[in-house]
């Protein structure tokens, strides 16, 4: 998909979908500075172009969920999860926030969230074959998983000419 910084046709050719760059220092510590090509924003200006609600992809990703809720408020199975997870107190992560940098804590309330999120999307019960590949992290449905205009998105999602 295009808006996976992950795959060389959605990401920055610069980075390669880091937004940094990872400068070696001889005698100091090596740093890492935004990328010039995409101003950390990890996208190529094509996928920046699709917008959702005015924002870019770069830009939803830098939302807070707190803020995601209100953004995503039109799509119900977007908006669902992104309020369990602001119930639950993670209202303060960034949607686009490395899974390397959450607290043990954090990812447990967020695998909490994906097996709600799941019960959701299946009804009053839960179903037995459901887990954690149905909501955040693996592809799913959640904050991580939108990925572009959503069945229900309605008239939302913009391209720039």
């Amino acid at each position: 998909s295009r808006f996976s910084f992950n795959v060389e046709q959605g990401r920055c050719p610069e980075c390669k979908g880091q937004g940094s760059i990872h400068v070696e220092m001889s005698f100091l510590p090596d740093v890492d500075v935004p990328c010039e090509t995409c101003n950390g924003m990890r996208f190529t200006p094509e996928t920046l172009a699709v917008r959702w609600q005015g924002l870019n992809a770069g830009q939803l990703l830098a939302l807070e969920v707190a803020e995601a809720v209100e953004v995503f408020s039109p799509v119900k199975t977007i908006r669902q999860p992104l309020e369990l997870l602001n119930e639950l107190g993670l209202g303060y992560l960034h949607l686009g926030q490395p899974s390397n940098t959450l607290s043990g804590g954090e990812a447990q309330r967020i695998k909490l969230v994906s097996e709600l999120a799941a019960g959701l999307n299946t009804g009053p019960t839960c179903d037995a074959g459901g887990g954690l590949d149905r909501g955040f992290g693996a592809g799913g449905r959640g904050a991580r998983g939108a990925g572009g205009c959503a069945g229900d998105a309605g008239d939302h999602c913009q391209t720039e000419a």
